[in-house]
């Protein structure tokens, strides 16, 4: 379905409405002590049909001005009581023509300001309704004076037949007709061009917003590219550096002969190791960052895999007592690479088990559409749903000595298996990261 075109003419509605109703009382003030005047002046009593008829109109129109403004704050459909006000303003002022002379008025060119309004805040619709029930409604009062339905106000009946005649004549009345007709078309044209570049400039400022948020986008790509390169050169530099000096401590402290009845001693070379291991952990996932591989896809069987990787989580002392749930199908399988599949799984359990020690975590994979879709889920403090999006950014971390490499390296891995990674509530209470790949 074509997207609906912006229109100008509903917006701001209620400050519009209230000069127009400040203008309708003001106009109602002066008609009012016009008539009153008049009154004096023509030879009528003040008792007759038209001059009530007139005086009845004007306080109409103060009346229902008031009660508007002061009805104001209350209204919720401004669009229906635009209509409401504009549509009455042509049946007053229709009035107030046949009072002041009919066809001979001159307050017939009120009846154009009211259509010209109803193109201003109504658009081409208000000019084309109003425009029609004007004319209506004029050829209405110019038929009742003809065939007698109507009398002639007091003060404006004609003379003699011939000069009625002239007042009804299509000299007379063709004019005025053709100047509310003018002024409907004119009205229609011109907010129907306010429409079409009003929704031109609305149109213009959404594509540049959503230039503007594309070149925020790629600038971020951009900053995170050249952070990775600047980590590649590091870790390149630093990973041979480190490694050879962490396989030698390793050995060593594995060969230390420990004092038998000594477990404060066995304790601190438990320590030991244990840094040890997390130090090259994260040389390594330093360098998965700064040089990602492009998967080696094959058909994974996630029953296996999670059950292995769950298997290694338990029996890692760093890790802490933490209780693993495996939920996976059978004969579940996906197209992915099993060691990148394996560090990320690996990544989500370790900090999913640091965000709640000794606590469960549950880790499910299912069936999804167009793939599969993997759960792991922690009862610890969750994740603040501002920080949902920039967990995954490189070196962002929620945890006081957190280095923010680990869900930076399972984003990467994802997106190159074009899958999506995010994280949501849990039902346990915590986090729940959820992966999903394609296939």
């Amino acid at each position: 379905m074509p997207a609906r075109r912006h229109n100008p003419f509903r917006e701001d509605l209620s400050r519009k409405l209230l000069w127009l109703l400040v203008f309708r009382c003001g106009t109602a003030l002066l008609l009012l002590a016009g008539s009153a005047l008049a009154l004096f002046r023509v030879d009528a009593a003040p008792d007759a049909p038209p001059a009530r008829l007139l005086l009845g109109a004007a306080g109409a129109m103060l009346v229902l001005g008031s009660a508007s403004v002061l009805v104001l704050r209350w209204v919720r459909d401004w669009v229906r009581f635009t209509w409401i006000q504009l549509a009455l303003d042509v049946v007053l002022w229709t009035v107030v023509v046949y009072g002041t002379g009919g066809p001979a008025s001159y307050f017939v060119y009120l009846l154009d300001l009211v259509v010209l309004l109803g193109a201003v805040y109504l658009g081409v619709p208000g000019a084309v309704a109003l425009g029609l029930a004007a004319c209506t409604l004029y050829g209405t009062l110019a038929a009742g004076l003809a065939f007698g339905w109507l009398p002639w106000p007091a003060g404006y009946v004609p003379a003699s037949a011939e000069q009625a005649a002239g007042l009804l004549s299509w000299r007379q009345l063709a004019p005025d007709a053709l100047s509310i007709a003018g002024v409907a078309l004119l009205g229609g044209f011109l907010a129907h061009r306010a429409q079409q570049i009003t929704g031109d400039a609305r149109a213009a400022e959404r594509a540049t917003a959503h230039l503007a948020a594309n070149l925020r986008a790629i600038r971020a790509e951009l900053d995170q590219a050249q952070r990775l390169s600047d980590l590649g050169r590091l870790a390149a530099g630093l990973a041979h550096e480190i490694r050879n000096p962490l396989g030698a401590i390793r050995g060593a402290i594995e060969l230390l002969p420990v004092p038998e009845g000594d477990p404060e001693a066995d304790r601190m070379r438990q320590v030991v190791l244990r840094e040890v291991d997390r130090i090259n952990e994260l040389v390594t996932q330093m360098l998965t960052l700064a040089r990602p591989q492009a998967p080696r896809r094959s058909s994974v069987r996630l029953r296996g895999l999670l059950h292995d990787v769950a298997r290694l989580a338990g029996e890692d002392r760093r890790l802490g007592r933490v209780t693993l749930a495996v939920e996976v199908p059978e004969e579940l399988t996906v197209s992915a690479d099993p060691g990148q599949l394996r560090q990320v799984l690996w990544n989500l359990i370790k900090n999913a088990a640091q965000a709640a020690p000794q606590a469960a975590v549950r880790i499910r994979a299912a069936p999804a559409e167009g793939g599969v879709e993997l759960h792991v889920d922690d009862a610890g403090p969750g994740v603040p749903e501002e920080d949902r999006e920039r967990i995954f950014e490189l070196f962002f971390s929620t945890r006081p000595y957190g280095v923010g490499v680990g869900l930076a390296t399972c984003r990467q891995i994802v997106l190159a298996h074009e899958g999506r990674i995010w994280v949501e509530p849990s039902d346990l209470g915590g986090a729940s990261f959820r992966v999903f790949l394609p296939g």
